[in-house]
């Protein structure tokens, strides 16, 4: 008896459980053809995305202009969750949502870094990356604020530079330096007190082969002793063709990425002729100018 009425009202609160569940989806699919029906009578018009666009122009032009900017390859992109994601093209900030999308256009908004975050889970503490914030607000208020994540400083450089550098940055804002611009910075300083070589300048100087900012000014000079039982490194006959910083990036890429604390031990090739060398190899330029003005102060 007992197990009997129990079915009978399990089987009665799943009926019941069930109507609502049947009034409540047809009620929101009411809802949405109802919404559906009173959007389409004026073409669409009163739409979230055609209001958007509504305020920049007409929305045919407008359309037509971001379909052709969204089809370039140099566009500055970024994948979020789900379906969402920000592009940036030459003229508009598109972010799209998973119910919506927001369209501002770059000369109507000010950029404005907001907030660096550490997440100890997502990213490894030698990564260097931190989600960056990055807040786009219409000038003119036809927009809401849009914000622009990132999650590392060259993604921050690469989007400072595809929105003209316009970007205002709070001064309490702390970037976290990756592991290759801290090696960057270690390698400088051991190279400092390598020998340096006297460069007859029989070949003039050129700008960097890697970043093409600075003149070049390292020479890769073989000045370490041969070990037993190791990899020898080899003379570099070619003339100086790199900085202190793109050297140090190109040995840095060699390394094995897994063990960091190894890395000034160990050994590259040049890009050019492939000669092995070591952090000791890597010698700055001393020009006859600079060592008589040397042996000047010296004899002073």
């Amino acid at each position: 008896m007992y197990f009997y009425f129990y079915e009978q009202f399990t089987l009665s609160g799943t009926f019941d459980l069930v109507q609502i569940l049947f009034r409540f989806s047809t009620t929101v699919l009411l809802l949405v053809g109802g919404y559906l029906f009173q959007i389409s009578r004026s073409n669409f018009s009163n739409h979230s995305i055609i209001k958007n666009l509504a305020k920049y122009g007409p929305v045919g032009e407008i359309a037509a202009q971001i379909n052709d900017e969204i089809k370039d390859f140099h566009n500055f992109k970024v994948e979020y969750i789900g379906y969402s994601k920000l592009i940036i093209t030459s003229s508009w900030i598109v972010k799209v949502s998973m119910y919506n999308v927001v369209f501002l256009k770059i000369s109507d908004a000010k950029f404005k870094l907001t907030q660096t975050m550490d997440h100890p889970i997502l990213f490894h503490e030698n990564s260097g990356k931190q989600m960056i914030d990055v807040q786009a607000e219409s000038i003119s208020d036809k927009t809401k604020p849009v914000t622009i994540r990132v999650y590392s400083r060259e993604m921050f450089e690469e989007l400072r530079a595809k929105l003209g550098g316009n970007v205002e940055i709070v001064s309490d804002i702390k970037f976290k330096s990756s592991l290759h611009e801290r090696f960057v910075t270690i390698f400088k300083q051991h190279i400092y007190g390598n020998p340096r070589y006297n460069y007859d300048q029989k070949y003039e100087l050129e700008p960097c082969m890697g970043c093409q900012g600075i003149q070049a000014n390292i020479k890769l000079d073989k000045t370490c002793v041969d070990s037993v039982g190791e990899v020898q490194c080899r003379q570099c006959n070619c003339k100086p063709m790199w900085c202190t910083s793109c050297i140090a990036m190109i040995f840095a890429s060699k390394q094995n990425e897994l063990n960091p604390e190894e890395w000034l031990s160990g050994r590259a090739e040049c890009p050019t002729c492939r000669a092995l060398f070591c952090v000791l190899d890597v010698c700055l330029l001393s020009t006859p100018s600079e060592d008589s003005s040397d042996s000047t102060t010296a004899a002073t």
